[in-house]
């Protein structure tokens, strides 16, 4: 049995390149890079600046204690599972029942704005934290202190019951 002879034709063929049409897998390129980017979830970190009060009448060496002006008071508000109470120069406010299960960030921040007027001095707030009271409260409300333009939200140890 004879091996079938390639015909000049049959070898000149296979000696061709072929052409492929690459337009459609292009194409497909140029829509899928841009689709996939603009559904990439980017990170953003947002760092929360807050400081911790210091103890009374902790200084360190060689630091005097600067007298607060007159207009300066010590504004703490307590945050407990049950709402809000704001504590300051031996005053409390009314307490800031839940509403409906959540904490009532509206009426919180009429307080606070209501004690912006009376105390325009006053940049610092401390926040007295219940342990049970979660992240995202505890977030929304140090978001409601800065809205009402307080600079510097200080966070304390929890509550003892």
């Amino acid at each position: 049995m004879q091996k079938p002879s390639l015909s000049k034709q049959n070898s000149k063929a296979l000696l061709e390149p072929i052409n492929l049409d690459l337009t459609p897998i292009m194409n497909m390129m140029l829509i899928l890079i841009p689709l996939l980017v603009t559904m990439a979830v980017f990170t953003q970190i947002s760092v929360i600046q807050f400081s911790l009060p210091s103890e009374e009448g902790e200084s360190l060496p060689g630091e005097e204690i600067t007298p607060r002006p007159p207009g300066d008071v010590d504004i703490t508000l307590v945050v407990t599972e049950s709402g809000f109470q704001i504590i300051g120069e031996g005053k409390k406010m009314d307490p800031i029942p839940k509403n409906r299960g959540a904490f009532d960030f509206p009426i919180l921040k009429r307080y606070l704005e209501k004690l912006r007027q009376e105390y325009p001095l006053t940049e610092t707030i401390v926040l007295l934290v219940d342990p049970a009271v979660g992240y995202e409260d505890l977030i929304g409300t140090m978001d409601i202190c800065r809205e009402s333009r307080y600079t510097n939200v200080a966070l304390s140890g929890g509550i003892e019951p």
